[in-house]
């Protein structure tokens, strides 16, 4: 019986290519959206803060903006200041402590409206962000 040489793949030969193509295409999405994963961390941080300065200023007596710092007299006449620190935003209580609201900031731009406060935050990493804190009624 003569010897045949087979020039083509077999069928259990084109099955398992097939089998690992599909399993490295499986596996790659994942790797794939670990990539393109948008980190929203320092928005969080920042809505989270704005979040916190609005409550600060509701349950305020009196706010005043002086020179880019936010100051505010509470019920007990406690003096709470807003300022930015270095590349922090911070919160004193009657010049003491140094609690940190928020990190990574390369400059805070506060404007005084009747109504509101306008906040304007340029992050380190280039992020812009803009909110309005509106004063409770007197």
């Amino acid at each position: 019986m003569p010897k045949i040489h087979s020039q083509g793949f077999t069928l259990m030969e084109t099955l398992m290519s097939l089998i690992i193509i599909s399993l490295i295409l499986i596996l790659s999405f994942p790797l794939f959206r670990m990539i393109h994963d948008v980190d929203y961390y320092e928005e969080l941080s920042v809505r989270q803060m704005f979040s916190f300065l609005q409550e600060e200023v509701n349950r305020g007596r009196e706010v005043e903006v002086i020179s880019n710092s936010i100051f505010i007299t509470d019920a007990v006449n406690r003096k709470i200041t807003i300022e930015q620190y270095q590349n922090l935003i911070r919160r004193r209580v009657n010049l003491s402590g140094h609690e940190v609201l928020l990190q990574n900031v390369e400059a805070i731009h506060l404007t005084n409206h009747t109504h509101y406060i306008m906040i304007k935050l340029q992050m380190e990493g280039g992020g812009v962000y803009q909110k309005n804190i509106h004063r409770s009624a007197p």
